[in-house]
């Protein structure tokens, strides 16, 4: 799993981990790309789930926090942000996300793709 996340990090893939793995003589191939998809989608559930978790925290922080200053919980002052994946000429991942402006909580994110 730690080398999954580290090449994910990177930005690579099954073929990056196979090509690192044969030139550090430790096998001819890193993992199986149906073992690296089967351990992605393990690693993808795991951080959508944490970041459900952290949200939910920072809706409570700032809930507590706009009540500290008397102001209603449910109007707040947030601020989006973006950004685009850009490979080649056209952009196929998007994410957006609201933040929170006085904290820096982010409350919400959004992930879009033109894949499937």
């Amino acid at each position: 799993m730690r080398a999954l996340k580290s090449i994910q990090s990177i930005g690579k893939g099954v073929t990056a981990l196979s090509d690192f793995c044969a030139g550090m003589n430790l096998s001819h191939r890193g993992l199986h790309h149906k073992t690296f998809q089967a351990h992605l989608r393990k690693v993808v559930q795991v951080c959508e789930d944490t970041a459900a978790v952290s949200e939910a925290d920072s809706v409570h922080a700032i809930k507590d926090l706009y009540s500290d200053l008397g102001q209603p919980p449910n109007n707040i002052d947030v601020m989006f942000d973006g950004t685009w994946m850009t490979r080649g000429r056209s952009s196929h991942i998007g994410v957006g996300c609201i933040i929170e402006v006085y904290t820096g909580l982010v409350i919400d994110h959004v992930v879009l793709s033109t894949f499937a």
